[in-house]
């Protein structure tokens, strides 16, 4: 990769709490040319875990690829040889693990950064929408929403602080109860704090699937599953 191309990088962004701003720059600028902007969250996981020098030589050899439509496929293919493990996402309707209580995250270290890393993956390898740290055996306050939803997709120690009165009853799936659906009620719009992945505090609302979805995976952190709404 052309020097000039990483000092520009460089020169983007100011660091923020810490984090390496670098590879942001680096991961909005590969997710957008390969088409996937709103998979930004996947892309720098990827970086994160392959090393940014290792991206910038992968971002090199897929701008000199003439076939430009590949160029995403092109990117993980060429990083898998790092690839992260697929975490086990646990299932049953009675699974202990599943029904518990899930309990406040203190601090975000490099092991929640990780889990956070793998979860995004994991989630989007099973064609999940979200998924909740305890689907995936961790006892922690903690879920992801697919970036095709929502821009922010990592929510730590979550609370929903106003519901809408207006509810709808949709069908819904889980990643812990294969081929079942259930319609299940949910408020229709919400409002959620939480903190994100940079140990910043911020409010979210969301409505249609995107509060449908967070409300699912609040659930699971409180040990509920959708086949506790059958009546």
């Amino acid at each position: 990769m052309d020097e000039s191309y990483k000092e520009s990088i460089k020169s983007r962004f100011k660091p923020v709490r810490g984090m390496h701003s670098e590879i942001h720059a680096l991961a909005k600028d590969i997710s957008e040319y390969c088409g996937e902007p709103k998979k930004f969250a996947l892309y720098l996981g990827v970086i994160k875990r392959i090393g940014k020098d290792r991206a910038y030589q992968i971002f090199s050899e897929i701008k000199q690829s003439k076939n430009i439509k590949s160029s995403a496929k092109l990117f993980m293919f060429l990083s898998k040889s790092k690839k992260n493990k697929m975490l086990k996402i646990e299932t049953g309707k009675n699974n202990p693990i599943l029904r518990k209580k899930s309990q406040p995250i203190d601090k975000i270290d490099e092991n929640i950064l990780n889990l956070i890393e793998e979860m995004i993956e994991t989630m989007i390898e099973a064609n999940g929408v979200g998924l909740a740290a305890n689907q995936v055996g961790k006892n922690i306050q903690l879920f992801v929403i697919n970036s095709e939803l929502s821009k922010k997709c990592v929510f730590i120690n979550p609370e929903i602080i106003k519901m809408s009165k207006k509810t709808e009853i949709i069908e819904e799936g889980c990643l812990s109860l294969p081929n079942v659906f259930i319609p299940t009620k949910r408020a229709k719009s919400i409002k959620i704090k939480a903190i994100n992945e940079n140990n910043k505090q911020f409010k979210l609302k969301a409505k249609g699937l995107l509060a449908r979805a967070i409300q699912h995976e609040l659930d699971h952190l409180n040990g509920i599953l959708i086949c506790d709404n059958v009546k």
